[in-house]
């Protein structure tokens, strides 16, 4: 018996944890059911309260409001099953690229992922095993950061992210051209807002609609130099990182005339 819960209660409860831990549950016939993946949440045995209160916290601990699943480490592993084929990415180190000890869920992530350098305002970014630095929810890298590992994440302007909220400027705080929550807008309708991070509560408005990847300290593209554009990127925050150089990008703007976190060359 099930302690008097009715079965389609329990069968609501049970797809919805199935839900969240990326498995099936399966319907015994006394009524317990377990989740593939490891995850028991019926009454095949007594747990008591703390048991189940212990699953909660993995749960919470382990996953976003997205529903962007952590793998490894404190947390299930997931296989490709759970995971969509792929299986759990290695999580890297935001500067040495050394395996953190956890993964993600990579197909959780938006589709298809945005490299950092560009992301939209409220995003910050993620260093996943082959797949380069992403753009990724701010609440992954704080659930990321409660496990320990928070040097496998940036906000949106490179700087190392250390599980500060994103900030937010007073209007009187916003530079010329910056955007954001108390900045504004951008003006161009299929421009974006990027560049928002704990200690910058603005972002700076750069185009969506086209992406011409490009590196300061090398040679313009070609694409890139026969519009005269310039290559904007993100200054590095220290002199041993220097990843933000790699995902630099082309834009109209001159140099000098941007958000003065990021460095140019022109053509």
């Amino acid at each position: 018996m099930s302690r008097g819960v009715p079965r389609a209660a329990r069968v609501v409860a049970l797809a919805f944890l199935s839900g969240a831990c990326g498995g099936t549950i399966r319907e015994l016939p006394d009524g317990a059911g377990v989740a593939d993946g490891g995850l028991e949440t019926g009454d095949a045995a007594p747990r008591g309260d703390a048991a189940g209160d212990a699953d909660a916290a993995t749960l919470a601990a382990c996953g976003t409001p997205e529903r962007v699943r952590i793998c490894g480490g404190a947390c299930p592993s997931l296989g490709k099953d759970a995971c969509k084929g792929v299986g759990c990415q290695p999580l890297l180190d935001r500067v040495s690229n050394a395996p953190t000890g956890v993964g993600i869920c990579v197909p959780d992530l938006p589709i298809p992922l945005e490299q950092c350098g560009r992301c939209p305002d409220g995003d910050v970014c993620a260093n996943i095993s082959g797949e380069g630095t992403v753009c990724v929810p701010e609440q992954l890298c704080q659930r990321l950061t409660k496990l320990g590992v928070a040097n496998g994440c940036r906000y949106a302007d490179f700087s190392p992210y250390d599980g500060q909220p994103l900030a937010i400027a007073r209007g009187a705080d916003c530079p010329s051209k910056a955007c954001g929550p108390a900045c504004g807008a951008c003006r161009g309708v299929l421009d974006r807002c990027t560049g928002r991070s704990a200690r910058h509560g603005y972002g700076t408005c750069v185009a969506s609609w086209e992406w011409l990847p490009c590196n300061p300290s090398q040679p313009l593209p070609r694409a890139c130099a026969a519009d005269n554009y310039s290559c904007l990127a993100w200054a590095p925050p220290a002199p041993n990182d220097t990843a933000s150089l790699a995902y630099g990008f082309c834009d109209s703007r001159a140099c000098g005339t941007g958000d003065a976190r990021l460095v140019c060359a022109a053509q």
